[in-house]
């Protein structure tokens, strides 16, 4: 903020800014920087006290009657990562349906799970009876985000139609031309991120890695296409 030639303070007008400061016994420079900052005359020549603006209080996320300062911390005390409470919420959900599912990690507490109204003792048994490595479940639950009806194949996954299991992609430097193929369970978006990642984060150092290439081109230099659609396994052996 640049400041005025003639500066008035408290209705009184001053030659200058170390003019004003000498009436008002305050150091030229400080009383400088606070008009740079924002600060009104009156405040910034000590005539009047700053009135600080209050700061919004954050928002208490409230779950079954106990409030949280955070989503994230809300999320922690349930056992799951934020980022996935987060999808869910974009989803639709609210914070309790987001979290009501807890943590499946811990599938040996006990912890009682109901699909479709046959209830499981925990989810490992939900992801045996739906015929999912539970490996899996764990990665598309709390790793991706998903419904627990997604995660078990019962609904169609985010952005796919039902019956695929992957989408198979190519990934091609456009200068070289040279191409990469994948296969994944996400959306191609987010696994170029995953591999941009992976790349920043030092992963893949063989001549032929992409997370080399991506290092060494940058991340523009490449394009990236859906190829086509699995709906099993099988069909990528």
């Amino acid at each position: 903020m640049s400041i005025p030639k003639v500066v008035e303070v408290a209705g009184i007008s001053f030659p200058s800014v170390s003019a004003a400061a000498r009436a008002h016994h305050i150091d030229a420079s400080l009383a400088s920087f606070r008009l740079k900052a924002g600060w009104i005359a009156e405040e910034a020549f000590g005539v009047r006290r700053r009135v600080r603006e209050k700061k919004p209080r954050r928002q208490t996320w409230v779950v079954t009657g106990i409030g949280y300062p955070s989503l994230a911390e809300a999320a922690r005390a349930h056992g799951l990562s934020p980022s996935a409470v987060r999808r869910r919420m974009k989803k639709g959900s609210n914070i309790e349906e987001a979290l009501r599912l807890g943590n499946p990690r811990n599938a040996g507490t006990g912890k009682e799970v109901m699909v479709n109204g046959i209830t499981y003792a925990n989810y490992r048994d939900v992801a045996k009876a739906h015929g999912i490595p539970y490996s899996n479940f764990l990665g598309r639950f709390t790793r991706y985000g998903w419904t627990l009806e997604q995660a078990l194949d019962i609904e169609p996954r985010p952005d796919s139609p039902r019956g695929t299991w992957g989408r198979i992609y190519k990934i091609q430097h456009i200068a070289s031309g040279k191409i990469y193929i994948g296969v994944t369970q996400s959306s191609i978006d987010n696994r170029w991120r995953q591999h941009v990642d992976a790349a920043n984060q030092g992963k893949g150092k063989s001549p032929d890695s992409l997370q080399l290439a991506i290092r060494t081109y940058g991340e523009k230099a490449f394009i990236q296409e859906e190829i086509g659609i699995a709906s099993s396994s099988g069909e990528l052996a």
